[in-house]
């Protein structure tokens, strides 16, 4: 949405009834559809009142956002919007439309209900921005390719955000993600401090707690995605090749497969899980686990919901001791007994 089209409505919302005439006489004293070169007085009036007629036109013809514009129809002409209606914010450019994007993606599950319905109209400007823009299919894919992951089931960081990454690689990571070109990076190992350079295909950033990942496909042997702590890439060159991940790659989607869970991907099958949990318990499970379930059973508290089962969630598990016990499944009550056995195999009683 233009800045013009905001000032006009701006204008009618103020004074429901507005009739053309005057919207024309305000306008003008307001410098609307007027450009910044331009001499006010020199614009004929007949001239001036096009331009108004085809502003509101464009409004009418907008369908995201969907303007409730009543047009009084008589003589002259009037206009009015709901008392209530919320005019959307100022100009939204394709940069603010894709912030506004990654807004709605990462930060609206966690926003309070009101500011959620508040923002719909900014969401659907930047969409409808998007979307009309000439490279917006880059856009679309670039959404995609940027994801968020929570910090694991023990919501501590394993690895040390001591090297943060550099803006200037982070700058040439995005955009190579964005023009969906192969690069080559020069790496540094996190266990013996070699540096090493790759060739990969970039299929997106992912922020994990203080850390940002690449997520790459090497060229050569490798067949499967690897992460590279960005704040360990000392060397980004962006190259002439095309990426070779597939149009359709989804980062969210390869994270709620468990990419992130273990090194190396390999999928494990959801399960349903049942524990027996201190009653003090139960907020933090409500607040941490999407989908838990609490319930009351001869007197205890229990909470069930659905998880892959990785090792952090083995450790997150562990690390309540007798707090929380697992009685469904059994292959997992077993897998727990096998881990506890093994530890104090370590300990004398």
């Amino acid at each position: 949405m233009t800045q013009d089209q905001l000032d006009i409505l701006n204008i009618i919302h103020s004074n429901p009834g507005i009739t053309m005439p005057q919207l024309i006489t305000t306008s003008r004293s307001k410098s609307i559809c007027i450009a910044a070169n331009e001499d006010r007085s020199r614009i004929q009036e007949a001239t001036f009142r096009k331009r108004i007629v085809r502003l509101i036109q464009s409004i009418q013809d907008l369908t995201t956002p969907q303007i409730p514009l009543d047009v009084i129809e008589g003589r002259p002409k009037a206009f009015r919007l709901p008392a209530d209606y919320k005019i959307p914010g100022s100009t939204i450019d394709v940069t603010l439309a894709m912030v506004l994007t990654f807004s709605k993606q990462f930060l609206s599950p966690v926003l309070p209900v009101n500011q959620q319905q508040q923002l719909e109209d900014y969401y659907a400007i930047a969409e409808n921005m998007v979307k009309q823009n000439k490279h917006h299919d880059r856009y679309n894919r670039f959404v995609k390719r940027v994801g968020w992951h929570p910090e694991g089931f023990g919501n501590r960081l394993v690895q040390s955000p001591a090297a943060y990454a550099r803006s200037d690689v982070l700058s040439k990571l995005a955009d190579a993600v964005f023009q969906n070109q192969k690069i080559r990076i020069g790496y540094e190992s996190r266990y013996n401090e070699t540096e090493t350079e790759y060739i990969v295909s970039p299929a997106g950033l992912v922020m994990r707690g203080q850390i940002i990942y690449l997520v790459a496909l090497p060229d050569g042997k490798h067949s499967n995605y690897r992460h590279y702590h960005c704040g360990r890439i000392y060397l980004v060159e962006v190259l002439e090749a095309v990426s070779a991940i597939p149009e359709d790659f989804d980062i969210q989607s390869y994270l709620n497969r468990g990419a992130f869970e273990k090194s190396g991907y390999h999928e494990v099958e959801e399960i349903e899980v049942e524990l027996w949990i201190e009653p003090y318990l139960r907020l933090l499970l409500e607040e941490r686990i999407r989908g838990v379930k609490i319930f009351h059973r001869d007197g205890e508290t229990y909470a069930s919901f659905k998880v892959r089962p990785y090792r952090d969630f083995i450790w997150w598990l562990l690390g309540f001791g007798n707090n929380i016990i697992v009685t469904k499944p059994d292959f997992l009550v077993y897998r727990l007994k096998t881990e506890i056995a093994e530890i104090l195999s370590y300990y004398e009683l």
